[in-house]
């Protein structure tokens, strides 16, 4: 009988426990990934790929899916998995969130990856990482694994910032000394959401210094940042050549993103109160704590996201908010709680905490009961004016747009229909803000807060855009008494009309 030699056997019980690593995070993700297709940030940035793969009659003339893609490479990606369905989203986010937990999993770990019991140890601070992932209520676990401003790596459902789990990946390689493939994971995430090239470029640098830093080989050091600058260069220079700011519109045009669009994301003064101080401490205790190579890239790019927030404030411009420095927090923050529960593994056993295999049980019972719990989200029909809008024929959604009010985001995506603009779903080059701003006001306009529709606003909409063929009313406004519109059919979300002339609804 053959007998199998020890190394092989070992890389084997290697693979086996890293399978069931990737085994348990994925589990876990796909029992938390959202069921329902179309919401929240999808409105904003998977509009593009919907129109090229699922209803491109309906959403193609969609003024909002002509501004400019600021996520191409995500909706490259995106489109075929739309066109395939809603299941092959959810796997696909769930093996983005099965990367974050293992990243994490890896960082607590530590510099133990030469021992023999280190893979079974990895499936065990994944149980732990997922069952936090899990268990955990909503605003707890946005402790663990959210950064600062209201950002995050990981969401439930698909969307261009979840690459952000790729930049807690590259964070554990480039303690591994893996350095090249932790600049290659750097810039997948610049790649698929360019808002992440800042910190994939800090951390082209950190994993340079780091190398220089251990005394690498000049050359090696030379074919690392190489590979890191031509890997980040493309995205870079196109979204300069898309979003170079245009000198008489850009301060309009960010002044309108940063007070109007998104304060909680760029204005220190609406995130950073306890819990952001709370979630810098952990980033500072994880400093203090760790030793080496960690201690060094941590204090790196923590030091750096603090100087240039410290600028930002300071000169206080709001085209330098855009650039949201403090977006390092999506990965500084849970790679430095990962860091943190190694530590305290690490003091409080020498045996690295074997009570972490208990974790596997609760986990089980805890994605068994994510998973097979009936939907408590809402369905398409339920978001505000979804319903209403899909009584009106396909044909004349394919010829005609429909106005509604700004909060009613859902009706482009689940209805679908072109709509003349909502508040969600806002461009980002310069002109194309201010005439989404304008189309807001606009809208507004015809919505007032004293429940009578706006006819001269309304007027003005008609003029200006000539497929507005339908007009949805909110349930609170009375019917209307402009002379343009004649009404079609009501439900509990409001009124249904169509323009004089236009449409053949009556």
């Amino acid at each position: 009988m053959t007998r199998t030699p020890a190394s092989k056997q070992r890389a084997t019980a290697w693979l086996r426990s890293r399978g069931a690593a990737w085994l348990v995070a994925f589990i876990a993700c796909s029992s938390t990934s959202q069921l329902d297709l179309f919401t929240s940030n999808q409105q904003t940035y998977l509009v593009r790929a919907v129109a090229l793969s699922r209803a491109p009659r309906i959403l193609a003339p969609d003024w909002f899916v002509r501004t400019a893609d600021p996520v191409p490479g995500f909706t490259v990606l995106a489109e075929p998995l739309v066109a395939l369905g809603e299941w092959a989203t959810r796997l696909a986010n769930a093996l983005l969130g099965a990367v974050l937990l293992v990243s994490l999993a890896e960082l607590a770990r530590g510099p133990e990856s030469a021992s023999p019991r280190a893979p079974a140890r990895t499936v065990a601070w994944v149980a732990l990482f997922a069952l936090l992932w899990v268990a955990l209520p909503t605003s707890l676990r946005s402790l663990v694994f959210d950064g600062v401003a209201d950002q995050r790596a990981y969401s439930d459902y698909l969307q261009p910032s979840n690459a952000g789990v790729l930049l807690v990946l590259a964070v554990s390689l480039a303690l591994q000394e893996q350095s090249l493939a932790a600049v290659l994971a750097s810039a997948a995430a610049a790649w698929l959401h360019p808002t992440y090239l800042l910190s994939a470029g800090l951390l082209v640098f950190g994993v340079c210094l780091l190398d220089v830093r251990a005394g690498r080989a000049p050359s090696r050091t030379s074919r690392v940042a190489l590979l890191g600058f031509l890997a980040l260069a493309p995205p870079t220079l196109w979204a300069l050549r898309v979003f170079l700011p245009n000198p008489e519109l850009a301060n309009r045009a960010s002044e309108v993103l940063v007070s109007e669009r998104m304060p909680y994301h760029a204005l220190l003064g609406a995130w950073l109160g306890p819990g952001a101080m709370l979630r810098v401490a952990v980033i500072v205790l994880a400093i203090a704590l760790t030793r080496g190579r960690t201690r060094a890239l941590l204090a790196l790019c923590a030091s750096a996201t603090l100087a240039a927030t410290a600028l930002v404030a300071v000169l206080g411009r709001p085209d330098l908010r855009l650039l949201f420095p403090w977006r390092t927090s999506v990965w500084l923050v849970p790679s430095s709680t990962a860091l943190l529960f190694g530590w305290l593994s690490a003091a409080f056993s020498r045996e690295r905490a074997p009570w972490l295999r208990l974790c596997l049980v609760p986990l089980l019972a805890a994605c068994g009961y994510r998973f097979l719990r009936p939907n408590s989200r809402a369905a398409a029909e339920d978001y505000l004016g979804v319903a209403l809008a899909r009584t009106v024929p396909v044909r004349e959604r394919e010829r005609w747009a429909l106005l509604v009010p700004v909060t009613w985001e859902s009706v482009r995506l689940n209805a679908p229909a072109d709509i003349y603009v909502d508040f969600k779903s806002h461009p980002y080059k310069d002109n194309e803000v201010l005439e989404w701003w304008r189309r807001v006001q606009l809208a507004r306009a015809v919505f007032p807060s004293n429940g009578e529709l706006g006819c001269e606003s309304l007027a003005t909409v008609l003029d200006q855009e000539p497929r507005l063929g339908f007009v949805l009313a909110p349930a609170s406004f009375q019917r209307s008494a402009c002379p343009m519109l004649s009404f079609v059919t009501r439900d509990r979300d409001g009124t249904l009309y169509g323009v004089r002339g236009r449409t053949s609804a009556e």
